[in-house]
């Protein structure tokens, strides 16, 4: 059965996931573990190396969230990645799944310009947004 996997795990894969923090190589090897057992893989991040950071006394960076798909999704869509997004309140960034290259074919979403021509249009927008 297919299947996606997004969470953040609170462990890292490898040494490199993390800068200026307690390393627990025991984590890191039931991790790693867990992914080979579940036969699941850990796809490629663009855009960000780490998705969590502490900034007190001193700066951390770790790599805590990500997705794990079945081998099964991955021969589906095998140019999926990751993508991460800039962070705003929380100490981890939003991570999503891309899939460069793909033709969707035409947009969904179309906007009327005529509408924006009705002289009566923000006045009813107004009313409908109270």
């Amino acid at each position: 059965m297919p299947w996606v996997l997004g969470e953040d795990f609170n462990a890292v894969l490898d040494k490199l996931e993390r800068i200026r923090e307690g390393l627990c190589k025991i984590s890191i090897r039931y991790f790693n573990v867990f992914i080979r057992e579940a036969r699941v893989v850990d796809i490629p991040m663009s855009s960000l190396s780490f998705t969590w950071t502490k900034f007190r006394e001193k700066v951390a960076w770790a790599r805590l969230d990500r997705f794990l798909l079945s081998l099964e999704v991955l021969s589906w869509f095998p140019n999926l990645m990751q993508k991460g997004f800039k962070r705003s309140v929380s100490d981890h960034n939003a991570i999503g799944i891309d899939i460069p290259n793909v033709d969707w074919g035409p947009s969904l979403f179309h906007f009327l310009n005529w509408c924006m021509e009705e002289k009566d249009l923000m006045v009813e927008a107004r009313k409908g947004w109270k």
